[in-house]
């Protein structure tokens, strides 16, 4: 960056803030993806299934409640046998809801549970719920009672067990939304990071240029003012190849002139008329005048002496 046009200068600035400015912002975008990918996949993979084990439980417990109301009204053919109806709809949705469930549990304890207490439900609830609806059927309330009751710890361990399948799934849920808020805090932290060095990096660059260019023209003002006192021991240290080093030069270039001049002028000043006095070029006018000057009191000093020599040569006859 030294070395470039100014121009140059300020284009690479501008350009290394804009690849700053797109650093951070393919931060913040990379961030918000992460998060809404982290929520979605949360939502799908977690809270979504959710609704198909309520659904799961609902089915039990009003399987549940069609059983108990078919015991109550054995005595009621219709009912008994539209309550069969809504049992074996119940069943058929149970068995839908649990299709769709299952495949998302990770869980192996989670697994264990839910086989379990379909196992139960499958081998132990539907033929006892069968009998206790034939046995209602016949208007056997008793005896309808009895079957339903010989699998009441069977059916509190399967109730139990998808109770337990449901809190896990919440405690899955609320780790995961955890893990994402973990994320989020981490993403905003780097990202915040990144904003503060890029802030810093476009700050510290700018100062950089700033100088790069104020110090040189700084040097040359500085040097102006010494030279219009009259000062020409002045010494412009810039070496940089943009417009303010070929700006010094050009200094360094009148600062040796004036340097030569002044020499030139006290050299006249000691009666040494003989200087050689060579114009830098055909607008450099005070190398003619001082060239004039110095050629006149030669031409001068010269017609003194030649009157000088006569006089005496005079005076000697």
């Amino acid at each position: 960056i030294k070395d470039m046009k100014i121009s140059g200068k300020l284009i690479a600035g501008f350009l290394i803030v804009s690849i700053i400015s797109v650093l951070i912002g393919a931060a913040g975008i990379f961030g918000m993806s992460t998060i809404e990918a982290n929520s979605t996949a949360l939502y799908e993979e977690k809270m979504a299934p959710v609704d198909e084990m309520v659904e799961i439980v609902k089915c039990v417990y009003d399987m549940r409640v069609n059983l108990r109301a078919a015991i109550i009204n054995s005595d009621n053919p219709e009912k008994v046998e539209s309550y069969d109806k809504s049992f074996d709809a119940l069943i058929e949705k149970y068995n839908q809801e649990y299709d769709l469930y299952f495949p998302t549990v990770t869980n192996p304890d989670t697994v264990k549970l839910l086989t379990e207490a379909d196992k139960i439900m499958q081998d132990t609830f539907f033929p006892v719920a069968e009998e206790t609806f034939r046995l209602a059927k016949l208007n056997k309330p008793k005896e309808a009672d009895a079957a339903g009751a010989s699998s009441t710890q069977a059916i509190g361990t399967m109730i139990s067990n998808l109770d337990k399948v449901l809190d896990l799934r919440f405690e899955s849920i609320k780790a995961g939304n955890a893990e994402n808020l973990k994320t989020s805090t981490i993403l905003t932290i780097v990202l915040i990071s990144v904003m503060v060095i890029g802030i810093v990096i476009s700050i510290s660059l700018g100062i950089y240029i700033s100088k790069l260019i104020s110090r040189p023209i700084t040097e040359m003002v500085e040097a102006a003012d010494k030279i219009a006192l009259g000062d020409t021991e002045v010494d412009i240290h810039s070496e940089s190849l943009d417009e303010t080093g070929m700006l010094a030069d050009a200094f360094r270039k009148m600062i040796s002139g004036i340097r030569e001049q002044a020499e030139i002028a006290h050299i006249i000043s000691t009666s040494d008329f003989t200087v050689q006095v060579t114009p830098r070029s055909q607008f450099d006018t005070m190398g003619k005048a001082l060239k004039q000057i110095a050629e006149a009191l030669n031409k001068d000093f010269i017609e003194i002496r030649t009157s000088a020599e006569q006089i005496t040569t005079g005076a000697e006859q």
